[in-house]
């Protein structure tokens, strides 16, 4: 029994670190299950609101009331971007937009020669803020604390991508922050994340992807430095799939206007979400999904202890595009599975434990990019 629950500590720790270098992959301008909001942006900012109702904590005589605001900020420092001859600026601005290598040879060159793609060098940074709010009297019932009712999480991370050959390509990100009740009130408070990571493509439409990840606020393995690996397969526009073991992401768009994302990892996370477009400027959509926060408690017991905040939800609502560089998103949930605890991993959930009862939620969303 123990060597199973250490070999599925494993897998939920690469799964961790493959869903951190899709989200590290999709911020600095690979071309697969990138994020709109900083597609080929030198500036963009996000912001976003959620209000759940008051919401009864099970076994207490006792109310939540759950509330989040976030900022994330994010800017292209530099980009070495070699002017391109004539015959291959097509290919390198079609390269550039993240719509693959093109499938015309003669017109196109400059990818599918043996001489490659002319390298790209990235430099970016990003800026994210985090207050999570739990207004009420919960008690954390080991410790007999009240549960804070601020919790903040600050970051700053500079990423550095290269781009050369024929898609080869390596990048590193490094993170600084503080996630707790009291940030960066002392240095055990402040948390530090780094990932390595590379692509060597195996043909015009794959890639085998590698990587390294190191985070000091995860909820398993905390502080150890975890390999992965990962085969991207983009056979077109409509379909692409990123596999790992035991970690699969896949996007489809089964019709013009329909689109389907599915990540799927044997922990408690995933994400399935379903987008209509309307018209032009304005999409519906529906998710499905389980997610996570941890933070570091200045008066914690002990040193490793973090306090954890898991969550599902099933969501709908409407995304209107406000021009070409901004779009407005307003949606409802309905949350459910919804437990605080504090430990030293994921395998303290049933102890220390604060479980809520369902609840509704409203959610507002701005993003901006220039």
């Amino acid at each position: 029994m123990k060597k199973l629950k250490h070999m599925l500590t494993i897998i939920f720790l690469v799964t961790a670190s493959l869903l951190a270098a899709c989200s590290a992959y999709g911020q600095d301008g690979i071309p697969v299950f990138d994020d709109s909001t900083k597609r080929d942006s030198s500036l963009w900012f996000k912001t976003r609101y959620s209000a759940t109702e008051d919401s009864r904590v099970k076994i207490q005589d006792s109310e939540l009331a759950l509330s989040l605001e976030e900022f994330d900020l994010g800017a292209r420092l530099w980009r070495n971007l070699p002017q391109a001859k004539t015959g291959n600026q097509k290919s390198k601005e079609s390269f550039m937009k993240k719509q693959g290598p093109p499938q015309g040879k003669e017109e196109n060159p400059g990818i599918q020669s043996k001489r490659g793609f002319p390298g790209i060098k990235q430099l970016s940074t990003s800026f994210s803020y985090k207050k999570r709010n739990f207004e009420g009297d919960a008690i954390l019932p080991a410790s007999g604390d009240l549960l804070p009712e601020e919790f903040y999480n600050i970051k700053a991370a500079l990423t550095y991508t290269s781009i050369s050959g024929r898609r080869k390509l390596w990048g590193l990100r490094l993170g600084f922050g503080s996630a707790s009740d009291e940030p960066f009130h002392a240095s055990d408070l402040t948390t530090t994340d780094a990932l390595f990571f590379m692509s060597n493509p195996v043909g015009e439409r794959d890639s085998w992807m590698f990587f390294v990840y190191y985070s000091d606020n995860r909820a398993v393995l905390n502080h150890v430095p975890l390999p992965g690996f990962a085969y991207m397969w983009k056979p077109g526009k409509k379909f692409q799939i990123l596999a790992g073991i035991p970690f699969l992401a896949t996007k489809w768009k089964p019709m013009e206007k329909l689109d389907f994302s599915l990540s799927l990892n044997p922990a408690p996370g995933g994400k399935a979400e379903v987008v209509y477009s309307v018209s032009d400027t304005m999409k519906i959509f529906g998710v499905l999904q389980t997610r996570s926060e941890s933070y570091i408690r200045d008066e914690r017991l002990e040193y490793w202890d973090r306090l954890f905040y898991y969550e599902s939800q099933l969501q709908a609502g409407t995304r209107i595009l406000l021009g070409k560089s901004a779009d407005f998103e307003i949606s409802g949930s309905y949350k459910f599975d919804r437990y605080i605890f504090e430990g030293d991993g994921y395998e303290d959930r049933d102890t220390n434990r604060i479980s809520l009862e369902n609840g509704f939620c409203l959610n507002l969303v701005l993003s901006i990019r220039f």
